[in-house]
């Protein structure tokens, strides 16, 4: 299934897409500056984070009273903090420390309420305590999801730095990532990544976990 242009979503919504533009920006700036967790490319998180905001936006847009710009800003930002300037080894186990520190920056710039701030930080801080309530966090995180098992230039990104670890580890890691089809639990999570995970359930030719 396609996903429909989330700018042209949010706008039907009355979200301020000039805002939405500028953190794309940002995001494309960060990157750029820094690309040694993107894979030493920086299009590879660049265009992640622009898909994972594409495919939160459609699925937010199901949702009832559900912020949309909330849902649009922390897609983008939810791996900002892989643009810090620490080692790969920090970032794989901590970049959602950096998350925040990074996405202020332009945060500081815009208004948001106190509540919009608050949800940003459950996004960006990954915060376990919230994410069965916090709906704009599920959101994101299911869009994270479906958005890798959509990518295959992310992934075979992902199976060689997998396989350097380790020969053998790249497959291992990737049925991982495709196993975690089972933890969607939102009804437009699930139909839109049911063509994404047969293609790459295909590709690599992983086990079918869905049955």
């Amino acid at each position: 299934m396609e996903v429909k242009s989330s700018v042209s979503l949010l706008e039907t919504k009355g979200i301020n897409t000039r805002v939405v533009l500028a953190a794309q920006e940002f995001l494309r700036e960060k990157f750029k500056a820094n690309s040694k967790y993107s894979f030493n490319n920086p299009d590879i998180m660049i265009n992640h984070c622009i898909q994972v905001m594409d495919i939160a936006v459609e699925i937010a847009t199901q949702v009832p009273d559900c912020d949309l710009l909330v849902v649009s800003l922390g897609a983008l930002f939810h791996d900002i903090g892989k643009a810090a300037d620490e080692t790969p080894e920090v970032l794989k186990e901590r970049h959602a420390q950096f998350n925040w520190s990074i996405a202020s920056e332009f945060l500081d710039g815009i208004q948001l309420t106190q509540v919009q701030i608050e949800i940003l930080k459950n996004i960006l801080f990954e915060k376990p305590d919230t994410y069965e309530t916090c709906i704009e966090q599920k959101i994101v995180k299911e869009a994270d999801m479906i958005t890798f098992m959509k990518d295959e230039t992310l992934q075979e990104a992902f199976y060689a730095w997998a396989e350097g670890l380790e020969p053998g580890n790249g497959k291992t890691e990737l049925q991982k990532k495709l196993d975690k089809i089972k933890k969607l639990t939102l009804e437009k999570s699930k139909e839109l990544a049911k063509e994404p995970y047969e293609n790459m359930r295909n590709k690599w030719g992983l086990n079918n976990t869905t049955q």
